[in-house]
């Protein structure tokens, strides 16, 4: 079953993204689907924007997120992740996980308010492991 979903998209390098629905795969095995409240546009999607990165287009930008409840997972612990974890500390969440590739950015995460810290580095079902 997919889903519908608003995204910023780059289809060409250089010019304007635009904000567009797209459809979303259901997950594979090991996979999950987020319902996100906010995601955020960071230096590095720029760069893919720009070329300065190079990743095959059309691309979906944003991959730092969160979704605030009893429980929120931030994905990529950047500015905006960063952000959201503190966020989510101010919104009450009572167990929040961070997942990221660099240990000292989750270390930044866990004392911004994080309860979990998660390394995706080397992980190939980061759903499942969650």
């Amino acid at each position: 079953m997919s889903l519908r979903a608003r995204a910023v998209v780059a289809r060409v390098i250089g010019a304007p993204v635009t904000v567009e629905e797209i459809t979303v795969q259901a997950p594979r095995p090991g996979e999950v689907t987020l319902r996100l409240h906010a995601c955020g546009v960071c230096h590095s999607d720029l760069s893919a924007t720009n070329g300065t990165i190079a990743y095959p287009l059309p691309l979906v930008l944003g991959h730092e997120g969160a979704g605030v409840n009893r429980m929120a997972v931030v994905f990529g612990c950047g500015g905006f992740g960063l952000n959201a974890i503190q966020g989510c500390a101010i919104a009450g969440a009572r167990m929040m996980v961070a997942a990221d590739t660099a240990g000292a950015k989750l270390e930044l995460a866990q004392r911004l308010g994080a309860t979990h810290l998660f390394n995706v580095i080397g992980e190939t079902q980061v759903g499942k492991a969650l």
